[in-house]
């Protein structure tokens, strides 16, 4: 039971160590690539504010579904198909 204790206290120690090099790589990437990280954010913050209108989102999210629903019919007529040639 004891030696059980130990092995998990060792294994919660590398977890938290490993969190805390995690910590200090994402913060030294941001400190280092702060101007990329805004030129990425910038666009997608005025494509956020352009579709929130609710209409807007409404027509995209149809739009999306019926793509993959499209998306789903052409997988199964691909399958369907192979397997017709499997048979022949």
């Amino acid at each position: 039971m004891i030696l059980a204790i130990a092995v998990m206290e060792k294994k919660l120690q590398c977890h938290q160590s490993n969190a805390i090099k995690h910590q200090h790589y994402f913060s030294n990437l941001i400190k280092d690539n702060t101007l990329l990280l805004i030129a990425i954010m910038v666009p997608i913050f005025f494509i956020g504010w352009k579709i929130s209108t609710r209409s807007k989102l409404v027509i995209i999210s149809r739009q999306f579904a019926q793509l993959a629903f499209l998306a789903l019919l052409a997988s199964i007529r691909a399958k369907a198909g192979q397997s017709i040639a499997r048979i022949v």
